[in-house]
């Protein structure tokens, strides 16, 4: 009986891992907090006098997912609300040729894309100020940008996400 069941479990791991290496992924694999799948959540600043503002994204907005996988690859589904108020998909004017992630150091991430726009190959390459995990479902992404908010200079201003997946 211990036998048969050592075989059933060897045979399930086999089966898990020829299925893992067929499906065309990498065989780095990265448990790294920030794989999964995430959802924008909210705008936080951060005013010079130590107040917190929250801004919720508009429903369009929410519908975004954001999946990083533990291979290094990278998809993204963004909408946002056209000029008749529709929700549409925005990276429809562009073709992802390729989308990477990486962990640079503590806090620290890179995502470079390659795509297609306007028949012409561009790599863009966003690195956020940091990325904090305020626990395993919620990421804050941070950004060095100028912003204003009804005319006072943000401090700081977070991208909050909740993970989905």
């Amino acid at each position: 009986m211990k036998n048969s069941k050592l075989l059933f479990l060897a045979t399930i791991l086999i089966i898990g891992i020829y299925s893992c290496s067929n499906d065309n992924e990498s065989d780095i694999i990265s448990n790294d907090m920030i794989v999964g799948i995430w959802k924008p959540s909210v705008e936080i600043y951060f005013m010079p006098d130590g107040t917190q503002i929250s801004q919720d994204f508009n429903d369009c907005i929410k519908t975004n997912t954001f999946n990083f996988k533990g291979n290094g690859n990278f998809i993204s589904a963004t909408f946002d609300q056209d000029s008749n108020g529709n929700c549409v998909e925005t990276s429809g004017h562009s073709q992802i040729i390729e989308a990477r992630w990486e962990k640079l150091r503590d806090m620290k991430y890179r995502i470079t894309t390659k795509a297609k726009i306007n028949n012409q190959t561009q790599t863009i390459v966003l690195e956020p100020d940091a990325i904090i995990f305020q626990d395993i479902n919620t990421m804050r992404i941070s950004y060095d940008e100028t912003q204003y908010y009804q005319g006072v200079k943000i401090e700081r201003i977070y991208f909050e996400y909740v993970r989905i997946e």
